[in-house]
């Protein structure tokens, strides 16, 4: 509902408006209304019938009448009902055993005729009591909910100090704590997260254990020791088409990726070929020539230069396939400089060495067999020339 007499004042204008403070004896209303005109605590006796002030704010004046609350004053309260515009019930927040009474006097002086359209204003006061109840349970306590016709609000206050008037300076109010919601005075003040707290109320939301501003870690402005600070973790990404597609972009963009793939692909200048069944019979054919040719110079220096009987066979019209690899292999080459291998597939020679079984891959690199050495990898083409 906001603070009525704030709406009041601009709505009202300047004519002079009634107003009643009730409530229960001991309940601190003449103490508030006297806040209310000095800014200060007096000292108040027990109300023997009623006191009445006049109280202006900026353009608009209030006619305020304070009504005794002992039990045998409590049947006189609607001889002050005529004309009444605001109810001020003021509601010791300590005693909780007399709240029922509170309601019970509050809903009978509502159902009366002359305050039908009369707004209310419920002050829980004797908010500096440790032992004090919140706004919010007061309001459920009087069933405040229930008045929906009427506009109404309840105000934690202290009639000690002024705190939760409504028409209190704001520059002089006290703020209310992040965790009771109770006045919080500059002696025990505690400013931290956006809030400000009891020192007693500044604890641990898990362990209760109580905090400083040296030992307290903030999480959703809320504080937590370092043992129950919570733990966050990676949110998930939904697989929806726009991250897949930003996915497979920065894959193909990748520099990692890339030098992979050169890496892989360095110093081989094989074309990708598919496996079909007539490649992988040549593959196959390839390999038993290359160990053929290996054994048949094994064999040729092992028996001092004597190559092993020769079979003739059948003269054939043309030279098929196989015939073509063999001579391909039968190609020697010798070295005229030193090289050292730079990778696990190349191979290292010395001036002079005699390259065997060598393939032309491209213009700059072969593949053969160092005949001292017996090892097989890439060579570079401009390190050796043909015998």
């Amino acid at each position: 509902m906001g603070l009525l007499f704030a709406k009041l004042m601009t709505v009202f204008g300047d004519r002079e408006h009634k107003v009643i403070i009730v409530g229960l004896d001991n309940a601190g209303k003449t103490t508030i209304l006297y806040q209310f005109l000095t800014k200060e605590a007096v000292q108040t006796t027990p109300t023997i019938g009623s006191n009445v002030e006049e109280i202006s704010v900026k353009k608009t004046r209030f006619l305020v009448w304070d009504i005794g609350g002992q039990d045998s004053l409590r049947a006189t309260w609607n001889s002050y009902y005529c004309n009444t515009e605001i109810i001020i019930m003021v509601v010791d927040s300590t005693d909780r055993e007399r709240l029922t009474l509170n309601k019970e006097e509050l809903h009978r002086m509502l159902a009366h005729e002359d305050l039908q359209n009369a707004s209310v204003l419920v002050l829980a006061n004797k908010q500096d009591m440790k032992n004090s109840m919140t706004a919010a349970e007061i309001s459920q306590s009087l069933t405040l909910s229930s008045l929906n016709a009427r506009s109404w609000h309840v105000q934690a206050c202290c009639a000690l100090t002024g705190e939760g008037y409504p028409l209190y300076s704001p520059s002089k109010m006290n703020p209310l704590c992040g965790r009771c919601n109770r006045v919080v005075y500059p002696t025990e003040k505690v400013n931290c997260l956006d809030k400000f707290w009891h020192k007693g109320c500044f604890s641990c939301e898990v362990c209760k254990m109580t905090l400083n501003m040296k030992n307290y870690k903030g999480f959703e402005k809320r504080p937590y020791c370092n043992a129950h600070y919570p733990k966050t973790s990676f949110t998930s990404v939904a697989d929806t088409p726009e991250n897949l597609r930003l996915k497979q972009q920065s894959k193909m963009q990748s520099q990692v990726l890339y030098k992979e793939e050169f890496e892989k692909s360095k110093g081989k200048g094989f074309s990708v070929v598919a496996d079909t069944p007539e490649m992988q019979r040549i593959k196959k054919t390839q390999d038993q020539i290359s160990n053929i040719k290996y054994h048949e110079e094994f064999e040729r220096s092992r028996m001092g230069g004597e190559a092993p009987p020769h079979h003739p066979q059948t003269p054939q019209q043309h030279t098929t396939p196989v015939q073509s690899l063999v001579n391909m292999f039968q190609k020697r080459f010798r070295a005229v400089y030193d090289y050292t291998a730079a990778d696990e597939d190349e191979v290292s020679f010395l001036d002079g060495d005699v390259i065997m079984d060598v393939q032309q891959i491209d213009e700059g690199w072969m593949y053969g067999r160092v005949e001292r050495t017996g090892q097989q990898g890439m060579l570079p083409a401009n390190y050796v020339e043909a015998i």
